[in-house]
């Protein structure tokens, strides 16, 4: 076997439509290598900075309906995420 297949058969299956990592990690969080779960919503969004060790900032634009003016606003949500090694 080469490292890259033992390491993919080591990797569980998260449920989503992603790739599996070539490589391991020895991360409790990590969803493929540790104990983390994957639940809830998938967000989508762009990743604006990854300053913080193991750290993601994730942004989202929202829309805004606001009836008084009868327009749309444009409103920001910024989220952190984990983000392993691998």
């Amino acid at each position: 076997m080469t490292p890259t297949s033992s390491a993919r058969s080591r990797a569980r299956d998260i449920g989503l439509d992603v790739r599996t990592p070539k490589t391991t990690c020895d991360d409790p969080r990590c969803p493929f290598h540790g104990q983390l779960s994957v639940r809830g919503q998938v967000l989508e969004g762009v990743v604006v900075s990854t300053a913080m060790q193991r750290t993601a900032v994730v942004e989202r634009t929202l829309l805004h309906y606001v009836p008084k003016f009868e327009r749309y606003e444009k409103r920001r949500r910024r989220y952190l995420a984990h983000a392993p090694i691998c």
